[in-house]
């Protein structure tokens, strides 16, 4: 198990800090789904596959397809509101089954990085690390162009709440650490203290 240190902000990056005005906010779902969430299939080539989801515990727990449409010469993505994925699989040109990568909703941790970056800089990555305080530990990343991730945090213990730490990198190299810790369903969204 990994030990981990939440008494402060944790400067783990190794390059040094600098002015980088790095703004990074979190949002924890403490409630999840109270009703099914619309499921979205599209691309992979062909048409007409529709699905529905089925939830328990405030989380996407299976997805039915309800038709398989036809043409489809690849796995079509297959997008939910609320943190859930899954992903699809496609058999003679029609979708088959729809197989839950993560259950979203509650205890979903989404990450927004509200980052000013400098003229002609941009966001390289936004690594998240998400710990209980049991040694385990979850993680996601904002790359290039997206400005969200949702971390599936249902296989951390949350009896003494969670702690996370983050660092923004630019492309040109500017880099910011911060952390949050005791995050609880009183304290279930905010910003990350960042260091100065």
């Amino acid at each position: 198990m990994q030990s981990i240190d939440n008494s402060g902000v944790l400067n783990y990056y190794p390059a040094p800090q600098n002015n980088l005005n790095a703004a990074v906010a979190f949002s924890l779902d403490t409630v999840g789904y109270t009703s099914a969430p619309a499921v979205t299939i599209s691309g992979g080539g062909g048409t007409g596959a529709t699905a529905t989801a089925v939830i328990s515990g405030g989380r996407v727990t299976a997805i039915n397809v309800t038709a398989g449409g036809s043409g489809y010469t690849t796995a079509p993505t297959v997008s939910l509101p609320g943190g859930a994925t899954a992903t699809a699989t496609v058999s003679g040109g029609a979708v088959t089954a729809i197989t839950v990568t993560s259950g979203g909703g509650k205890g979903t941790m989404t990450i927004t990085d509200n980052t000013s970056y400098p003229s002609g800089d941009s966001r390289k990555i936004v690594d998240v690390e998400v710990y209980d305080y049991h040694g385990h530990k979850v993680e996601g990343y904002i790359l290039n162009a997206a400005t969200t991730v949702a971390i599936d945090t249902s296989t951390l213990n949350t009896d003494r709440g969670l702690a996370m730490t983050v660092k923004v990198v630019s492309t040109k190299g500017l880099a910011k650490d911060g952390s949050i810790r005791k995050i609880m369903n009183s304290l279930s969204s905010g910003a990350f203290v960042m260091e100065k």
